[in-house]
């Protein structure tokens, strides 16, 4: 079961992270300096480990797997809403391990 609710909240966590990418079309307008494409820079940057410019399936799983238990204070293996907003992927200012701060 703990299984299921980690990558349940793994799936979250990268469904945030989509909601923030902005439309293709919105970027071939010329909107790339949104808020919102600064903060999939911001994200790509952390999560790169190979500095790539693209992020792999294997760095994105790592990174969330990562973020998960770094955020999960009580290690109970779920994350409460306090918990989840400290995650960089929302906008907590924390650290996360290798990368960058917000």
């Amino acid at each position: 079961m703990k299984t299921l609710s980690k990558l349940h909240t793994i799936a979250t966590c990268a469904g945030l992270a989509m909601a923030v990418c902005p439309a293709p079309e919105v970027m071939a307008a010329g909107h790339a300096h949104s808020a919102a494409d600064r903060k999939v820079e911001q994200l790509i940057r952390l999560i790169d480990k190979d500095r790539s410019g693209q992020v792999s399936k294997e760095e994105f799983l790592q990174f969330m797997g990562e973020e998960f238990d770094r955020i999960d204070a009580d290690k109970s293996g779920t994350l409460t809403r306090t918990e989840l907003s400290q995650s960089v992927i929302v906008g907590g200012g924390r650290k996360h391990p290798g990368g960058t701060s917000k």
